[in-house]
């Protein structure tokens, strides 16, 4: 009997979802929002109704819930990283580039593999007129999509655009040289 329960309840969760995910794709985000109001009551930790609900708040402009909602569920998860990347993507859509920027700097160093945080980085540096900085988080988001000329690319532009700060110059080098041997390996692989 509980397992027949968890099973309705699960079944319930997934409908729900579904159906506000559905009511999003069509713009009809109050109905989508009342779909996910019961099951964030019951399930108030679950990203993927924390995240569906961010994407209605953001296409109707309700940033201030948004960052409420995010900020609340990271004091109880930290380091979820889908409550990261919402929380930066709604900072980004209201243009505080410097709350990306405090809250994606550390968290692409330490997930140097998201290529969204590098994306939503890259965005907030070019709104604050980093271009150092913006083309060198581009570059790491191009390698990550396998773009290894145009990542060395957006290198050179941080390594020239940083023509002031020597270390990190040498920073840009580096990672230039490493992304030029990626691209020598990845053609010698088309090549076997």
């Amino acid at each position: 009997a509980l397992l027949s329960a968890l099973d309705d309840s699960f079944q319930a969760l997934l409908q729900g979802y579904h159906q506000a995910l559905q009511c999003y794709r069509q713009r009809n985000y109050e109905v989508g929002r009342k779909q996910l109001r019961p099951l964030l009551q019951s399930y108030p930790d679950n990203i993927w109704l924390l995240d569906a609900l961010t994407d209605i708040d953001l296409a109707q402009r309700r940033y201030h819930s948004a960052v409420q909602r995010l900020l609340k569920a990271l004091q109880r998860q930290p380091e979820q990283p889908i409550l990261l990347l919402n929380l930066a993507n709604v900072y980004l859509q209201q243009g505080e580039n410097t709350e990306v920027i405090r809250l994606l700097r550390p968290y692409c160093h330490r997930n140097p593999h998201s290529s969204l945080g590098w994306h939503l980085l890259a965005q907030a540096y070019a709104g604050c007129r980093l271009l150092a900085d913006e083309q060198a988080a581009q570059a790491e988001w191009l390698a990550l999509q396998g773009e290894f000329k145009a990542a060395q690319q957006a290198l050179r532009r941080a390594h020239q655009a940083a023509s002031q700060q020597p270390l990190q110059q040498e920073r840009y080098q580096v990672r230039l040289e490493q992304l030029q041997q990626y691209q020598h390996i990845l053609e010698q692989a088309k090549n076997l």
